[in-house]
């Protein structure tokens, strides 16, 4: 049996000699007597670091996913060391959620049903669009937010100008939401910088690129939205959402549009290079005039990605998006006569000249510039 004495003997880590005090080599095999310390690892909760190439990343877990319960991290890379990465945690650990504290995401589901009852379909779905890229948030405590998250997120953003100032909007009605509900008085959403967006082109289409897309009708699905969208100056988002009864075949026009005043409900009468081609697919909508394969909606982001980017792509067209095609109608405008009013009128614009106070357009002279096209 081990007594105690032999319990306070002191033996070689290696080969179990007795050792006297002190001792810090062995004297029989020579062995070290320190043992390694243990690394020092972070508990729970506490984020972590690691090495991605030639930097190193942060990384916490903000939360935990209602739906499927996985972990919902958030991280920030491109540090040159690994003391960087772990000195910037804290700034992470800020936006982890604390219980019984309204999220970001939870506030967002609280104001949306009451504000689309005061705007347009149009507006909210800018909204939506703008929530979806507040992703990294989502479940941090709003009253813990301030303005270097919110505007990370924007910085982020892939999409243009149009997008990010949607995302300050957003942030700018959830903080007035906010302060009427005594959740928080601040507003650092008035903070936001949005970009002036001069890196982010929409060339039009030239005449050679124009007469590919048109060859290329009946060849290559969607060639033939493209083609449309190019003749009406039409938002994609637009056209997409036009019924059967946006069509008038007696004055053989489309009538719609939204975003602006200038723009809703307004007649687009139609060049003859497109008419028979928009009467024809009119005549089957259901509902939609311009929908999907399966006759869903065409949504904006499917078509970039699965219809116009592919098209592109066989044309050998490169650097042009959707929103080109509005740019190359407006081009085409440029060489055709007609008032600047009605030009406005069929980009559904409102501030072309002044004399648009005074007159209003028409079918027969709206038609006189479409026709000229």
């Amino acid at each position: 049996m081990k007594t105690l004495a032999d319990a306070a003997k002191k033996l070689c880590v290696r080969c179990n000699a007795e050792l006297p005090d002190g001792a810090v080599y062995c004297h029989l095999c020579g062995a070290k007597q320190n043992k390694k310390t243990s690394v020092k690892r972070r508990g729970n909760g506490q984020g972590t670091v690691f090495r991605r190439g030639k930097t190193w990343t942060a990384e916490v877990v903000i939360g935990y996913s209602p739906d499927t319960n996985r972990p919902i991290r958030r991280t920030k890379g491109g540090f040159e060391t690994k003391k960087a990465a772990l000195d910037y945690i804290p700034k992470l650990k800020v936006l982890v959620p604390v219980q019984d504290r309204i999220t970001f995401a939870e506030l967002y589901k609280r104001w949306e049903p009451q504000y689309e009852q005061r705007v347009g379909e149009s507006t909210m779905n800018g909204h939506r669009a703008a929530f979806a890229y507040f992703k990294d948030i989502w479940y941090a405590p709003f009253v813990d937010l301030y303005t270097e998250p919110l505007q990370e997120c924007i910085d982020l953003c892939p999409r243009g100008k149009r997008t990010k100032e949607n995302m300050k909007a957003l942030c700018m009605a959830l903080y007035k939401y906010a302060g009427a509900n005594r959740i928080t008085q601040d507003n650092y959403a008035q903070y936001l910088y949005c970009g002036n967006d001069a890196e982010r082109k929409r060339p039009p289409l030239t005449g050679e690129e124009l007469a590919a897309v048109e060859n290329a009708i009946g060849k290559i699905p969607y060639a033939d939205y493209t083609y449309i969208l190019c003749y009406t100056g039409l938002r994609p988002n637009e056209m997409f959402q036009m019924t059967k009864d946006a069509y008038d075949p007696v004055n053989q026009c489309l009538v719609g549009g939204f975003k602006t005043e200038a723009g809703t409900d307004r007649i687009i009468t139609l060049s003859p290079k497109i008419q028979q081609m928009v009467a024809d697919l009119a005549e089957k909508a259901d509902p939609y005039i311009f929908p999907r394969e399966d006759g869903r909606m065409m949504r904006d982001d499917y078509f970039r990605r699965s219809c116009f980017s592919p098209l592109m792509k066989r044309l050998g067209i490169e650097g042009r998006v959707p929103y080109s095609c509005r740019h190359t109608f407006s081009n085409l405008l440029k060489d055709v006569q007609g008032s600047d009013t009605d030009k406005a009128a069929l980009m559904g614009h409102s501030d072309a000249s002044m004399t648009k106070a005074y007159q209003s357009p028409d079918y027969a002279s709206l038609r006189s510039i479409t026709d000229a096209i």
